[in-house]
This record gives C-alpha cells, structure tokens and sequence, in this order.
C-alpha cells in the first residue's frame, strides 16, 4: 500500500517523512542542518548544527550549540551542551561535557567532566573530573573522583579518589578516598586512604609496613 498527504509518503507500510518529525515535544531526525549521517531525538538537540556530521545526540538541548563539530555521541538533558569545538567525544549523563571546546573525550555519569576543555581524558561517575578544564590524558573512575583536578596525567580508581588535589599531574591514585599529601602535588602514587594499615602483594609478601627491617 502507499498514500501520501503532502508531509509524508507511505511506501511498503512505513510512514516515509521528508524532514524532522515532532511526538509529544520530542524531536526525532537529523537535527538542524538536515545531515544525513547526524541522528537525534529530542527537543532542541542539535538545535545549531549547520555542517557537523556523524553525531548522534539524544536529550533535551544536548547538542545545543554545537554547528560544525563531528563525530560525537552525547546521551542526556544538556550533555555537551555548550561543546563548539569539540570533536570525537562522548557523552553520556545529564550536563557531562557540557564545555565548549575539548576533543577526544570520554563522560560517563551525570555532570562527569562538565567543565572540561583538554582532550583524551576519561571520566566515569558523577561527578567524575567534573572540575578539569585545560588538564589532559586523565582517567577518573568513581563518583567524585578527581573533583577538583586542574592537571594532566592523573588517574584515579575508587568513589573521591584524589578528589582533594588541584593543580597536580602524574599523580596515581588507587582505592577509596585515596588522597594526595596536597593539593599541588604531582609525580605521587598513593594506594589506599589513610584507614590502610597493611599493603600486601598477591604472594602474602607484606610491603607496608616493611618487615624487613631497614631504616
């Protein structure tokens, strides 16, 4: 069967529209611009787009100011929403990523590297690198892990690890709470929070306190 009334062409019984379509204010289609290869869902998604291609962005404003970026993936109310420049990122919790520029980024969790502009850092949980701006090349995985991190090439692995450094870099952060000794340190390892009494390797050998004697 096939029918038509001017907004849309049914062909083989699917419902063919020339152009973005409204249900219950969502807006399903490429977004602004009409780029073939661009998905969206929702209102004002991709709202500027004008050349921006390969992206796909579902939620509310998510997308918004976006006109020529590509290559993104932004999942949640407002995710990228302020991304300009920013290419080859993804996006996936309500306001992550939601900065201007910054390329080549991984948010997972709401407000997850909300301010960001650096590029290749990775950020899962809420709250996760949510303060980065320029700092590159770090991963963040837990909530509020690296709140309030500025630097680069800083990791950290539990919920707040290394959430009370600032400016540092090179830092590694392993376990629960697991802080630097300031706010400014960088080229530090730090394994546990300061409940840790005991560091043991896999084959029972006790590395902390040491049990060998030495000064």
């Amino acid at each position: 069967a096939s029918g038509s009334d001017g907004i849309w062409t049914e062909v083989d019984g699917v419902a063919i529209y020339d152009g973005d379509i409204e249900v219950n204010d969502v807006t399903v289609g490429r977004g602004s611009g009409n780029i073939e290869l661009n998905t969206t869902v929702g209102s004002n998604a991709l709202r500027k787009n004008t050349t921006g291609t390969r992206n796909t962005v579902v939620g509310r404003s998510s997308m918004y100011q976006s006109e020529t970026t590509t290559d993104n993936t932004a999942v949640g109310y407002d995710a990228m929403g302020k991304n300009i420049t920013g290419n080859y990122n993804t996006a996936v919790g309500n306001n992550s990523l939601t900065s201007e520029t910054g390329s080549n980024n991984v948010a997972v969790g709401n407000n997850s590297l909300q301010n960001n502009t650096g590029g290749n850092n990775t950020a899962i949980g809420r709250n996760a690198l949510v303060s980065n701006t320029g700092g590159d090349e770090n991963v963040s995985v837990g909530s509020g892990s690296l709140f309030n991190s500025t630097g680069s090439n800083n990791a950290a692995i539990g919920y707040l690890s290394g959430n009370t450094l600032n400016s540092g870099s090179n830092n590694l952060f392993l376990g629960n709470n697991a802080q630097p000794s300031s706010d400014t340190v960088s080229n530090e390892v730090t394994i546990g929070n300061d409940s840790v009494t005991t560091v043991r390797m896999g084959n029972g050998d006790i590395v902390y306190p040491s049990s060998g004697g030495g000064g």
